[in-house]
């Protein structure tokens, strides 16, 4: 489970590089998504040599990844970025409700308090961009957490394959190339690098630890790693071009991380079963024993 930890934080931090280059490029998203998907199912053809297979479940996973970027993109364009990406976040509360759906339980009081803590710690962060104009925008960013936190646990189940799903999503992607084929004609060599890199980085290295890590990791696990990308990618903006990350953003990433490190921390076995082997109890004088079973 540690690798699939690792796989995740690198996931989190190769799609946090995405933003960087869209800085460098003026096309469209939809170009964008269409060339970075292209530049991916290369890379993996070319890097990784795993076998392609499918079935019902690889296939609809791959449809919840492609629609989760379309919606994505389609929210980016009608709300703010700062709507765009906490809502799509929500994706963890759709993830529990799925678990709910499928296990038949309702979910732990622990579950829902993490949730709550790293969604409000998302809210400071972007407290300064947060608009309660594009109502449209708004709606289909909370569509595009549906389908984020449907890939994420459905990638999970025991006929999934998260790399040939991966596959599939790109192979979704580039069907669209004919909306944005008039447009290869407009690309500067600097828009080319950028999508070149984002492909290579995001697309490509990006994709290949997602799919390796989330077959390691549970649903909601991995999707409150992979919000690491909220973080990340801010500091890349301060590398790069010298931003500023405001003080409420600062407290906002500390409330995230707790609830992060948290969540694991109450994920990793030992701790489990170190709480599992012991209980609390009161003796005949009223003191507090701590007893080991």
């Amino acid at each position: 489970m540690k690798k699939g930890y690792i796989y995740l934080v690198l996931t989190a931090l190769f799609w946090s590089f995405a933003g960087i280059c869209i800085r460098f490029n003026n096309q469209s998203a939809l170009f964008i998504s269409v060339i970075n998907a292209m530049i991916g199912v290369c890379f993996n053809l070319i890097f990784n040599h795993q076998k392609i297979k499918l079935n019902k479940t690889i296939l609809f996973a791959g449809f919840c990844q492609f629609m989760m970027g379309v919606t994505f993109i389609l929210a980016n364009q009608l709300t703010t970025v700062g709507n765009a990406i906490i809502l799509q976040y929500t994706s963890m509360i759709f993830v529990l409700i799925y678990q709910c759906i499928d296990k038949r339980q309702l979910p732990k009081l622990k579950q829902i308090l993490i949730i709550f803590v790293v969604i409000v710690g998302m809210i400071l962060f972007f407290l300064d961009s947060i608009s309660f104009q594009g109502l449209l925008g708004n709606i289909i960013a909370i569509i595009s957490g549906a389908f984020y936190g449907l890939q994420f646990y459905i990638n999970t189940k025991e006929n999934a394959d998260p790399y040939s799903s991966m596959i599939v999503n790109f192979l979704f992607s580039i069907a669209l190339i004919g909306f944005v084929i008039k447009d290869f004609g407009n690309v500067t060599i600097v828009e080319w690098s950028a999508m070149a890199t984002s492909g290579l980085i995001c697309a490509g290295l990006g994709s290949l630890c997602f799919a390796k890590g989330i077959s390691k990791v549970n649903a909601l696990t991995a999707n409150i790693i992979c919000m690491l990308e909220i973080i990340f990618a801010p500091i890349w903006a301060y590398l790069i071009f010298h931003e500023t990350i405001g003080q409420m953003s600062l407290i906002g990433a500390a409330i995230m991380l707790s609830g992060m490190l948290y969540h694991l921390y109450l994920e990793n076995p030992i701790n489990k079963k170190c709480v599992s082997n012991y209980h609390v109890s009161s003796n005949e004088n009223n003191n507090i024993e701590v007893i080991k079973h």
